[in-house]
């Protein structure tokens, strides 16, 4: 209340397409435009070529709308700053803790062992969470200066400006087609809003890697921007820009249909990417690993009774309603941050700790992490301790995002468990003089080959911390570790059928049906 702002209003541009305009308030007064990316991607020559022998082109524009997480629990944040140590500890809501671990190094300018991040379960992500947000850094700074914790907490209307939204893109696209409805190409420009500074340019990347969808074509050219505005800036959540290319996609599809006189359905059966061309490279450079399209479309086609819907549209009608049904096939590409660690140790009191760079945030972690590794070492799902989200223990990994906690997780857990049951099995072949060949391992247990000798796998921890005729690696806690790094990503797909109904007097909208097939 001391201090008094004198506000001056200054030219500003929110909406995208604007924002590209060569007269645009510039944003920072240093560039010399708003944009920030300006790249083609594909073939522009083969695919003006195609466009110039089609039959039918559609052409559609859109702006995909800004949408913001949400979530139940705002962020929050706790700096605490240890003078005798030099250390200071985050205390975050966050998707992961190694990525904000290093982020905070840099601002604060210190080395990255002063800084601990640590945090607990987060109560949903879907990507609003995983950026390094600037009060992470306020309250770590604040401490540092006061000597003292600092906590803040966003409020809800808060949230709604602070937290990264996602989407934003303007897309101008088209669909050449032959007289049968065969796509020939696909010409597009794609503008994504990256608001005041760019935290993230993934959604446009990998959007116009996926916009082909499943569909086989030919050729394809598209130009991406990437544009600045004063605006908050935009961050990957829910698919991280699949989604708004899906969509144009499958309304060119749509707008093609119902311009043409095509069939909805067979113009894009007729279209698909047969399962024997895996793996198919689309004409945007990215390689799909495998892919059963045709099933995935009848499978939602079958779930969502497709073929009874006029019945259902007439019976609508005569109650004074009407019924609407869609469908609409889509694409996924997993890859997120390709290095994922883990540690499992097994502890003689009857223990397993599984130390991992993900990071819980309502996806059921512990349970699936943990049957991994009941499976595979052969312990009571109960003993599974999984631990996570403390930068002291994890030094390694990439949170959760992108489809790879599983993906990658079970990587490096079934790595780690192998080499855990390989070192246990050179102890239990001391331990029960055997050769080390000698040693089975079945369901928690190492068995000397046609005896009744044999070790629980608890056992096996003991005798390696409790002996003192072990040497090297065999001494010690049983336990090991796993570190890989995996650029290839998946491509999941899917198919979903959505039916609605709608009160032409009360004038409400509800969908009645909703069925999705995935493999």
């Amino acid at each position: 209340e001391r201090v008094t702002v004198d506000f001056e209003p200054l030219p500003a541009v929110s909406e995208t397409i604007d924002a590209i305009a060569p007269d645009a308030p510039l944003v920072w007064d240093e560039a010399r435009s708003n944009v920030c990316v300006d790249a083609e991607v594909g073939d522009a020559a083969a695919t003006a070529r195609a466009f110039e022998r089609a039959t039918h082109i559609v052409k559609l524009q859109t702006w995909v709308q800004r949408v913001t997480g949400v979530p139940l629990e705002p962020r929050a944040a706790v700096g605490s700053h240890d003078r005798a140590t030099g250390r200071t500890t985050l205390y975050a809501g966050s998707g992961g803790v190694v990525r904000q671990k290093h982020e905070l190094a840099s601002v604060l300018d210190v080395p990255a062992d002063r800084i601990r991040v640590v945090s607990g379960d987060v109560g949903g992500n879907f990507g609003t969470r995983n950026a390094f947000y600037p009060e992470f850094a306020l309250v770590a700074w604040a401490s540092r200066r006061i000597g003292r914790p600092i906590k803040w907490t966003c409020e809800r209307h808060e949230a709604f400006l602070s937290d990264y939204p996602g989407r934003d893109l303007f897309v101008e696209a088209e669909l050449a087609l032959d007289a049968e409805g065969r796509f020939l190409a696909l010409r597009g420009s794609n503008i994504s809003n990256v608001g005041a500074h760019t935290v993230s340019f993934v959604p446009l990347t990998k959007g116009v890697s996926v916009m082909s969808s499943i569909y086989h074509i030919p050729a394809a050219w598209v130009r991406a921007r990437a544009v600045m505005s004063n605006t908050p800036p935009t961050n990957p959540y829910r698919s991280a820009g699949r989604a708004e290319v899906m969509f144009v996609m499958e309304r060119l599809i749509d707008l093609a249909a119902t311009t043409h006189g095509f069939d909805r359905l067979e113009l894009r059966r007729r279209n698909l990417i047969r399962a024997d061309a895996m793996p198919y490279t689309n004409p945007l450079g990215l390689t799909y690993d495998s892919g059963e399209y045709a099933r995935a479309m009848a499978s939602a086609l079958a779930l969502g009774r497709w073929d009874d819907f006029p019945q259902r549209r007439r019976a609508a009608v005569r109650s004074g309603k009407r019924r609407g049904i869609g469908i609409a096939n889509y694409i996924e590409f997993t890859t997120g941050a390709p290095r994922e660690w883990t540690k499992i140790t097994v502890l003689p009191e009857g223990r397993v700790d599984v130390a991992i760079g993900t990071l819980s945030s309502g996806q059921g972690h512990r349970t699936s992490f943990a049957q991994l590794v009941t499976d595979w070492l052969g312990v009571p799902f109960d003993c599974v301790n999984l631990i996570q989200g403390d930068t002291d223990i994890v030094p390694v990994g990439g949170g959760s995002h992108s489809g790879r906690s599983m993906r990658l997780a079970g990587i490096v857990i079934g790595n780690a468990s192998d080499a855990l049951i390989a070192k246990a099995k050179r102890i239990a072949a001391h331990v029960l003089e055997a050769a080390e060949h000698d040693i089975e391992f079945t369901r928690g247990n190492f068995l000397v080959k046609g005896t009744d000798r044999s070790l629980g796998i608890f056992d096996v921890a003991r005798e390696a911390v409790g002996r003192n005729d072990l040497i090297g690696e065999l001494s010690g806690p049983l336990a090991a570790e796993s570190d890989e790094t995996v650029t290839i990503g998946g491509c999941p797909y899917g198919s979903h059928v959505c039916e609605v109904l709608a009160s032409c007097t009360a004038r409400r909208t509800a969908r009645s049906r909703k069925a999705s097939a995935r493999p």
